[in-house]
């Protein structure tokens, strides 16, 4: 459904989880209108933590490549 990183959060995926659960993520605005609460009824979650930066970069575009996700996170 998303692909996307976390560019901002000074809380890391905790609080970006938690940014979208209160609808307050473009991915929400856009996909639920700003009711992340949908979230919580059949969806999942999965992260990676990737240091290298190049490497995260690579990942996250075959991710969208495979995964072909609804919305992805551009950080604007």
């Amino acid at each position: 459904m998303h692909v996307g990183r976390t560019l901002r959060g000074k809380g890391g995926i905790h609080q970006r989880l938690n940014n979208h659960l209160h609808g307050q993520s473009s991915f929400t605005a856009v996909k639920f209108d700003r009711m992340g609460w949908k979230l919580r009824n059949g969806y999942e979650y999965q992260y990676l933590e990737v240091r290298n930066s190049r490497k995260r970069a690579l990942l996250e575009a075959y991710a969208i490549g495979m995964l072909c996700p609804n919305h992805i996170g551009l950080g604007e």
